[in-house]
């Protein structure tokens, strides 16, 4: 018996952090909208009936789209229970039977074209966009062996030609830079969902990363974390001595990870506060110093501390920098969003 679970549900989260091995299928809902995203031939299709025919999903655009449609207000759901029932042609062959009915190898040519993008309206151009989905080790077998459905999967992915192909090279380049902006799409869906909770700018990027960028971490860990002392908000001179205690609080090596977990939400909560308290603080406290401070303790301790603690390191250094500018008067051209993207300090 199938049954419809909730993306929502407790026994559903753990599952969703890779929704391709989830289910077979998944059933969106909005309103008196239906429509499914299914497994078919070892590929994702949008099965949205407001489309022509079905679309591909890529391998990197599945858990994207999934929280792109969450963040949309739709309801996800989990088949579950049982195996599928097979595609089958219809037997009639009247038209208005036949008409919602797409050959698979059709659909995976067209899938080529779209990159895998399941909103994307069918290609017009017959260019060729090579992008290889995410093979198991059985696929990438030779030819000969795999299932004959299989076999032309890998055909139409590599153009007949195995990972040997020196066009490989490129699609594996193409894959690449599809999960980059998978993860990008994810992360971004993450903050959405906890600026909709009231969280600041800097709390969501360090708790990103002491989450390991699950959304639903981090709004636990910042729900968790003990609020600041109204005095601190709104007195410079308390909120300077404040951060200078959280800096050299975080002076530890070798330190527990909720030691540091529990370090880095408060700056986060004190990098929070309005810039006219901070800026306002510059009497107590000079930014640019603690901030230099600040990277030789990321510096000395990183190799002692947990990866996720050296990750929410590296975005707090990259605040405190910029909190410095604000206080000096110089202008911040870099957007919040880049507080947590492309930041490396020498460690």
């Amino acid at each position: 018996r199938l049954e419809l679970v909730s993306s929502r549900h407790p026994d559903a989260k753990e599952r969703m952090k890779d929704p391709a091995s989830a289910t077979q299928a998944f059933l969106c809902q909005q309103s008196d909208h239906w429509f499914a995203i299914r497994q078919v031939a070892e590929c994702w299709w949008n099965l949205n009936s407001t489309r022509k025919r079905p679309a591909m999903v890529g391998p990197f655009y599945l858990a994207a789209w999934l929280a792109q449609l969450g963040a949309e207000g739709y309801s996800i759901f989990l088949v579950t229970g049982g195996a599928l029932p097979d595609p089958a042609k219809p037997r009639s062959e009247e038209k208005h039977d036949l008409e919602n009915f797409h050959e698979i190898f059709d659909l995976l040519e067209r899938g080529k074209k779209s990159g895998g993008n399941p909103v994307m309206t069918d290609p017009d151009s017959d260019s060729e966009v090579v992008i290889p989905p995410d093979l198991d080790q059985a696929r990438l077998q030779a030819p000969d062996l795999l299932h004959p459905e299989q076999a032309l999967l890998q055909q139409l992915w590599y153009g007949g030609a195995v990972a040997s192909s020196p066009s490989y090279g490129g699609a594996a380049a193409h894959a690449a830079l599809e999960r980059a902006e998978w993860e990008r799409s994810v992360l971004a869906a993450s903050k959405a969902s906890l600026r909709e909770m009231g969280f600041q700018e800097p709390q969501i990027a360090i708790a990103l990363e002491l989450g390991n960028k699950d959304s639903e971490t981090a709004s636990n860990l910042l729900l968790a974390a003990p609020a600041l002392d109204q005095d601190v908000e709104m007195q410079p001179e308390k909120w300077a001595k404040a951060v200078q205690a959280c800096v050299l609080s975080l002076d530890r090596s070798p330190a527990p990870f909720s030691f540091l977990q529990k370090g880095f939400l408060e700056l986060a909560a004190l990098l929070s506060v309005a810039q006219g308290v901070q800026s306002a603080a510059r009497e107590h406290v000079d930014l640019a110093i603690l901030s230099d401070f600040f990277s030789k303790i990321l510096r000395h301790n990183s190799k002692e501390w947990a990866t996720h603690a050296v990750a929410a390191g590296r975005v707090a250094g990259k605040l405190l920098e910029k909190a410095a500018k604000w206080q000096r008067g110089e202008s911040c051209e870099a957007d919040d969003d880049d507080a947590d993207e492309g930041m490396i300090i020498s460690l």
